[in-house]
Protein backbone atom coordinates (compact mmCIF):
# COMPACT_ATOMS: atom_id res chain seq x y z
CA UNK A 1 0.00 0.00 0.00
CA UNK A 2 1.25 3.31 -0.74
CA UNK A 3 2.27 5.56 2.32
CA UNK A 4 2.02 9.40 1.24
CA UNK A 5 4.00 9.91 4.97
CA UNK A 6 6.96 8.16 5.62
CA UNK A 7 9.36 8.32 9.33
CA UNK A 8 12.05 10.56 9.18
CA UNK A 9 14.18 7.31 9.02
CA UNK A 10 12.61 6.41 5.65
CA UNK A 11 12.81 10.19 3.74
CA UNK A 12 16.64 10.07 4.91
CA UNK A 13 17.57 6.95 4.09
CA UNK A 14 15.97 7.36 0.52
CA UNK A 15 17.44 11.00 0.03
CA UNK A 16 20.66 9.19 1.08
CA UNK A 17 20.76 6.01 -1.77
CA UNK A 18 19.38 8.92 -4.66
CA UNK A 19 21.87 11.21 -3.67
CA UNK A 20 24.56 8.93 -4.18
CA UNK A 21 23.56 6.24 -7.06
CA UNK A 22 22.08 6.69 -10.51
CA UNK A 23 20.55 10.60 -12.77
CA UNK A 24 20.42 12.69 -9.51
CA UNK A 25 24.18 11.80 -8.06
CA UNK A 26 25.24 13.19 -11.30
CA UNK A 27 24.08 16.52 -10.53
CA UNK A 28 25.56 19.80 -9.23
CA UNK A 29 25.38 19.29 -5.13
CA UNK A 30 22.97 22.28 -4.32
CA UNK A 31 20.28 21.34 -7.26
CA UNK A 32 20.76 17.85 -5.53
CA UNK A 33 19.75 19.10 -2.81
CA UNK A 34 16.52 21.47 -4.41
CA UNK A 35 15.44 18.22 -5.76
CA UNK A 36 15.29 15.97 -2.28
CA UNK A 37 14.17 18.18 -0.06
CA UNK A 38 11.23 18.48 -2.41
CA UNK A 39 10.29 15.09 -2.72
CA UNK A 40 7.65 13.31 -0.64
CA UNK A 41 8.85 10.09 0.61
CA UNK A 42 5.98 6.56 -1.00
CA UNK A 43 6.37 2.96 -0.43
CA UNK A 44 4.53 0.41 -2.93
CA UNK A 45 3.54 -3.20 -2.20
CA UNK A 46 4.82 -6.16 -4.97
CA UNK A 47 1.69 -5.72 -7.80
CA UNK A 48 0.86 -1.92 -7.05
CA UNK A 49 1.89 0.74 -9.74
CA UNK A 50 3.73 4.01 -9.41
CA UNK A 51 1.66 4.91 -12.30
CA UNK A 52 -0.03 3.18 -15.51
CA UNK A 53 0.21 3.80 -18.75
CA UNK A 54 -1.92 6.58 -20.70
CA UNK A 55 -2.39 8.35 -17.24
CA UNK A 56 -2.17 11.82 -16.29
CA UNK A 57 1.20 13.53 -16.48
CA UNK A 58 1.43 13.83 -12.82
CA UNK A 59 5.36 13.82 -11.46
CA UNK A 60 8.41 12.28 -11.24
CA UNK A 61 9.66 8.92 -9.12
CA UNK A 62 12.97 7.74 -7.82
CA UNK A 63 13.67 4.58 -6.92
CA UNK A 64 15.40 3.90 -3.49
CA UNK A 65 15.07 0.61 -2.57
CA UNK A 66 13.72 -2.42 -4.68
CA UNK A 67 12.89 -2.92 -8.29
CA UNK A 68 9.82 -1.75 -10.55
CA UNK A 69 9.28 -3.50 -14.39
CA UNK A 70 8.46 -0.88 -16.90
CA UNK A 71 5.93 -1.68 -19.27
CA UNK A 72 5.22 0.28 -22.43
CA UNK A 73 2.97 0.16 -26.06
CA UNK A 74 3.50 1.71 -29.01
CA UNK A 75 0.56 2.29 -31.45
CA UNK A 76 -1.45 -0.38 -31.70
CA UNK A 77 0.83 -3.40 -29.95
CA UNK A 78 0.15 -4.78 -26.80
CA UNK A 79 2.17 -3.69 -23.91
CA UNK A 80 5.42 -5.32 -23.54
CA UNK A 81 7.87 -5.25 -20.52
CA UNK A 82 11.16 -3.39 -21.78
CA UNK A 83 12.98 -2.57 -18.39
CA UNK A 84 13.59 -3.74 -14.96
CA UNK A 85 14.73 -0.69 -12.63
CA UNK A 86 16.05 -0.70 -9.84
CA UNK A 87 17.73 1.55 -7.26
CA UNK A 88 18.87 5.39 -8.70
CA UNK A 89 16.42 4.70 -11.30
CA UNK A 90 14.10 8.02 -12.25
CA UNK A 91 10.93 8.02 -14.20
CA UNK A 92 8.53 10.40 -15.34
CA UNK A 93 9.80 13.77 -16.41
CA UNK A 94 8.93 13.58 -19.82
CA UNK A 95 4.79 13.52 -18.82
CA UNK A 96 5.40 16.11 -16.13
CA UNK A 97 7.61 18.21 -18.16
CA UNK A 98 5.53 18.02 -21.35
CA UNK A 99 1.73 17.53 -19.36
CA UNK A 100 1.21 14.43 -21.61
CA UNK A 101 -0.18 10.98 -20.77
CA UNK A 102 2.16 8.77 -19.36
CA UNK A 103 3.73 6.06 -22.22
CA UNK A 104 5.47 3.66 -19.90
CA UNK A 105 3.86 2.07 -17.15
CA UNK A 106 6.23 1.35 -13.73
CA UNK A 107 4.62 -1.37 -11.13
CA UNK A 108 6.81 -2.41 -8.34
CA UNK A 109 7.64 -6.25 -8.70
CA UNK A 110 9.44 -5.94 -4.99
CA UNK A 111 8.83 -3.67 -2.14
CA UNK A 112 9.87 -0.26 -3.39
CA UNK A 113 10.46 2.95 -1.46
CA UNK A 114 10.79 6.11 -3.46
CA UNK A 115 10.16 9.65 -3.61
CA UNK A 116 8.03 11.68 -5.36
CA UNK A 117 8.56 14.65 -7.15
CA UNK A 118 5.30 16.41 -7.44
CA UNK A 119 4.57 18.29 -11.17
CA UNK A 120 3.97 21.88 -9.18
CA UNK A 121 7.49 20.98 -7.15
CA UNK A 122 8.77 20.38 -10.61
CA UNK A 123 7.36 23.83 -11.99
CA UNK A 124 8.21 25.89 -8.54
CA UNK A 125 12.11 24.25 -8.80
CA UNK A 126 12.00 25.52 -12.78
CA UNK A 127 11.18 28.71 -11.70
CA UNK A 128 13.96 29.28 -9.82
CA UNK A 129 16.70 27.50 -11.90
CA UNK A 130 16.26 27.39 -15.77
CA UNK A 131 19.18 24.98 -15.37
CA UNK A 132 16.12 22.34 -14.57
CA UNK A 133 14.94 21.76 -18.30
CA UNK A 134 18.22 20.84 -19.35
CA UNK A 135 19.35 18.71 -16.50
CA UNK A 136 15.82 17.00 -17.07
CA UNK A 137 16.92 16.52 -20.90
CA UNK A 138 19.39 14.62 -19.80
CA UNK A 139 17.67 12.27 -17.67
CA UNK A 140 15.26 12.28 -21.16
CA UNK A 141 18.37 11.09 -22.99
CA UNK A 142 19.62 8.28 -20.79
CA UNK A 143 15.97 6.50 -21.35
CA UNK A 144 16.61 6.70 -24.88
CA UNK A 145 20.14 5.71 -24.66
CA UNK A 146 18.42 2.47 -22.55
CA UNK A 147 15.96 2.23 -25.43
CA UNK A 148 18.86 2.04 -28.06
CA UNK A 149 20.33 -0.69 -26.33
CA UNK A 150 17.21 -2.85 -26.05
CA UNK A 151 16.78 -2.33 -29.60
CA UNK A 152 20.37 -3.43 -30.55
CA UNK A 153 20.15 -5.96 -27.98
CA UNK A 154 17.29 -7.36 -30.29
CA UNK A 155 19.63 -7.31 -32.87
CA UNK A 156 22.56 -9.78 -32.19
CA UNK A 157 21.59 -12.81 -33.45
CA UNK A 158 23.74 -15.05 -31.00
CA UNK A 159 21.51 -16.02 -27.54
CA UNK A 160 24.46 -15.66 -25.48
CA UNK A 161 24.96 -11.75 -26.43
CA UNK A 162 21.75 -10.94 -26.35
CA UNK A 163 21.56 -12.22 -22.64
CA UNK A 164 24.51 -10.97 -21.52
CA UNK A 165 24.13 -7.37 -22.94
CA UNK A 166 20.28 -7.71 -21.35
CA UNK A 167 21.85 -8.34 -18.01
CA UNK A 168 24.36 -5.62 -18.32
CA UNK A 169 21.41 -3.14 -19.49
CA UNK A 170 19.17 -4.05 -16.70
CA UNK A 171 22.45 -3.38 -13.90
CA UNK A 172 21.80 0.13 -14.59
CA UNK A 173 23.53 2.47 -12.64
CA UNK A 174 24.90 -0.21 -9.97
CA UNK A 175 28.41 -0.58 -9.83
CA UNK A 176 30.16 -2.28 -12.60
CA UNK A 177 32.46 -4.67 -9.99
CA UNK A 178 29.07 -5.15 -7.43
CA UNK A 179 27.21 -8.26 -7.29
CA UNK A 180 23.69 -6.97 -8.96
CA UNK A 181 20.48 -9.17 -8.42
CA UNK A 182 18.07 -8.74 -10.29
CA UNK A 183 14.62 -9.62 -9.58
CA UNK A 184 13.75 -11.17 -13.01
CA UNK A 185 12.20 -14.76 -14.49
CA UNK A 186 13.87 -16.61 -17.36
CA UNK A 187 10.56 -16.18 -18.99
CA UNK A 188 10.72 -12.11 -18.56
CA UNK A 189 14.38 -12.44 -19.74
CA UNK A 190 13.43 -13.96 -22.63
CA UNK A 191 11.25 -10.81 -23.35
CA UNK A 192 13.80 -8.65 -22.76
CA UNK A 193 16.40 -10.46 -24.49
CA UNK A 194 13.77 -11.02 -27.76
CA UNK A 195 14.47 -15.08 -27.40
CA UNK A 196 12.08 -18.04 -26.72
CA UNK A 197 11.86 -19.76 -23.12
CA UNK A 198 13.50 -22.81 -24.70
CA UNK A 199 16.29 -20.60 -25.81
CA UNK A 200 17.29 -18.94 -22.45
CA UNK A 201 17.74 -21.68 -20.51
CA UNK A 202 20.31 -23.38 -22.34
CA UNK A 203 22.52 -19.93 -22.84
CA UNK A 204 21.59 -19.01 -18.82
CA UNK A 205 23.61 -22.48 -17.93
CA UNK A 206 26.66 -21.49 -20.00
CA UNK A 207 27.06 -18.26 -18.77
CA UNK A 208 26.63 -19.71 -15.46
CA UNK A 209 29.08 -23.04 -16.56
CA UNK A 210 31.74 -20.11 -16.52
CA UNK A 211 30.67 -18.36 -13.42
CA UNK A 212 29.33 -15.17 -15.04
CA UNK A 213 26.16 -15.45 -13.34
CA UNK A 214 24.17 -17.55 -11.01
CA UNK A 215 20.29 -18.28 -11.63
CA UNK A 216 17.93 -18.50 -8.44
CA UNK A 217 13.93 -19.28 -8.21
CA UNK A 218 13.15 -15.30 -10.09
CA UNK A 219 16.47 -14.02 -10.31
CA UNK A 220 19.99 -13.80 -11.50
CA UNK A 221 22.97 -12.35 -10.17
CA UNK A 222 25.66 -11.62 -11.60
CA UNK A 223 28.82 -8.78 -12.18
CA UNK A 224 28.36 -6.23 -14.87
CA UNK A 225 31.80 -5.76 -15.95
CA UNK A 226 32.51 -10.10 -16.05
CA UNK A 227 29.17 -10.03 -18.34
CA UNK A 228 30.58 -7.28 -20.52
CA UNK A 229 33.05 -9.04 -22.85
CA UNK A 230 30.36 -11.55 -23.62
CA UNK A 231 28.01 -8.37 -25.45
Amino acid sequence: MRKPGASSHDLTAARRTLASTGWLSEQPPDFRDRILSACRFAAFAPGERLYSLNGPPGGMFGIASGYVSVVANAGRFEPVLIYIGGPGLWAGEAAAVGKTERRVELMARTRVKALQLPAFELERIGSEDAALWRRLHGLTASHFDNALMFAFTLKRGNPRQKIAATLVRLAGSAAEDDDVTVPCSQTELGELAGLSRSTVGPALKALEANGLVRVGYGRITYRPRRLRDET
